[in-house]
């Protein structure tokens, strides 16, 4: 599901201090220009609220060849007065979503933050597993609020279910079950 204009605007808004550091795709051409597709966003001239996004942690999907990886970064910003956690997406590009960026859930303060991360993020995953078979992202990347361990735990429960269709296709072609093969 395509996220909609206002995801995109929270999350532009929410991640507007930290945007140079978000994933980015660059080249350098044949005539020595440098190229990057991702777009700066503008600070409204009557923003009052500086907002501070953390990061959870990055992923990356897949690697389709040496140096392409689709890399993706999430974060959490507590909006005050809300009282509220947002967490929001981040790409190297607009190719896979409509959006560099995206609001993909939010949380009471009162959930814990942990808690909250693990439930947006696993239904955020298990969407795309669901609505395409996405298969599981191949990798932590980077370490925020949340460890690679953590990460991977949650990847897990969302994928579980194919890992366990694969060792069972596995054992009927006669190989050893994944848990086997380690």
């Amino acid at each position: 599901m395509e996220p909609d204009r206002l995801q995109i605007a929270v999350a532009q808004i929410l991640l507007h201090h930290v945007q140079d550091g978000l994933p980015q795709w660059a080249a350098i051409m044949k005539d020595g220009e440098f190229v990057t597709n991702r777009s700066r966003h503008g600070r409204h001239k009557d923003a009052r609220l500086r907002f501070n996004p953390k990061l959870l942690f990055s992923i990356n999907w897949a690697t389709s060849g040496p140096g392409f990886e689709w890399p993706e970064a999430y974060y959490v910003t507590y909006v005050p007065g809300l009282e509220k956690y947002v967490f929001t997406a981040s790409r190297d590009g607009d190719d896979a979503w409509g959006c560099a960026d995206h609001a993909i859930g939010s949380a009471d303060e009162t959930d814990g933050l942990q808690e909250a991360a693990r439930k947006v993020l696993t239904s955020y995953w298990k969407e795309q597993a669901d609505g395409w078979d996405q298969q599981r992202w191949e990798g932590c990347i980077a370490e925020g609020l949340v460890d690679e361990r953590a990460a991977n735990a949650w990847a897990q429960a969302v994928w579980a279910e194919d890992t366990a269709i694969e060792d069972a296709d596995d054992e009927q072609d006669g190989l050893p079950s994944r848990e086997g093969r380690e």
